[in-house]
């Protein structure tokens, strides 16, 4: 168990180091340019719902099937960190910081620091290269947050790809900051109250409404006029 403050206080330093870099970013970029589009509500929920079942929900199949290996192969277990545990207030702070901090530290900033060298590279192969040499760096960068979690941070990797690929898809970044939080928010929900049968239901619940309003609106690219944009030129 980690005290509240322990927590309140890493959630405060992770804000603050995200916001400084957000404040860096937008001192050399436009708002829409960095991911800070105006959005309207319908835009907004769509959006973050698709996130949610294109990023979230396969991350949590495998979370669920790599539990199911453990009780087969207990080694995986033996090789597999733990989060830390609080009050659940300060975890739904975490959850906060962690979405936002992540996001913008994992996945922005190297966004646009490639996208500085794309001017410089003339040759499309070189660009399509770049795009997955892009979304492999943020894996990296994403599961190295998650390090005390072992071996059990292989099940991240999907997620981190997708969350890169959602995001040159895009070029939002609200809707990946609140799919993390209410994620993260969940998932501290859940650990407050450990019944297997809660929390597996509870999430599907969450999934399921996720879906509809994603599919019932508009397509997580389909932000606007000019809004979708093809990958391999971005880098």
């Amino acid at each position: 168990m980690v005290s509240a403050r322990i927590m309140l206080a890493a959630a405060v330093l992770w804000i603050w180091l995200a916001l400084w870099v957000l404040g860096c970013l937008l001192a050399v970029e436009r708002p829409a340019a960095v991911g800070l589009r105006r959005l309207s509500l319908r835009q907004t929920v769509t959006a973050t719902a698709a996130v949610f079942c294109l990023a979230y929900v396969p991350m949590w199949l495998l979370h669920l099937g790599w539990c199911g290996l453990a009780q087969l192969w207990p080694s995986l277990v033996t090789h597999s960190g733990t989060e830390s545990v609080s009050a659940l207030p300060a975890e739904l702070v975490c959850a906060v910081a962690a979405g936002f901090s992540e996001e913008i530290i994992v996945v922005v900033l190297p966004v646009l620091l490639a996208l500085r060298v794309r001017s410089r590279v003339t040759s499309a192969h070189l660009r399509r290269v770049g795009v997955v040499a892009l979304v492999l760096g943020g894996v990296v960068l994403r599961c190295s947050y998650h390090l005390m979690y072992g071996m059990h941070v292989l099940v991240l990797v999907p997620w981190a790809a997708i969350s890169v690929w959602l995001y040159l898809r895009t070029r939002a970044v609200v809707p990946l900051v609140i799919a993390h939080a209410l994620y993260d928010g969940w998932v501290a929900c859940a650990r407050s109250d450990p019944s297997a049968a809660r929390t597996l239901g509870g999430f599907v619940a969450l999934a399921g409404v996720a879906a509809v309003v994603a599919v019932c609106t508009r397509r997580v690219d389909d932000l606007g006029p000019g809004a979708r944009r093809r990958l391999a030129p971005e880098i």
